[in-house]
């Protein structure tokens, strides 16, 4: 869902950022950690979430149509 969601994003010209990965699958960790240390679960999450365009120009108007285009992915 969520390569859908971005594709359906980008032809909305909205552009997204897949969030930073887990701190076990960061370069310092894998450097300074066994892998017995490393957190299974947060694998799970670790693609799933997004960043939205948020910035401090950022309009009402633009910040009502990323929420709107998102409503719209989601049928809401």
């Amino acid at each position: 869902m969520m390569t859908d969601l971005k594709l359906f994003l980008s032809e909305k010209h909205i552009q997204d950022a897949v969030h930073y990965p887990s701190l076990d699958q960061s370069i310092y960790w894998k450097k300074n950690h066994s892998n017995d240390r490393r957190n299974k679960e947060s694998l799970r999450y670790n693609n799933c979430l997004l960043r939205l365009p948020l910035y401090n120009s950022m309009t009402i108007d633009e910040a009502d149509y990323i929420i709107s285009s998102i409503f719209e992915y989601f049928n809401i």
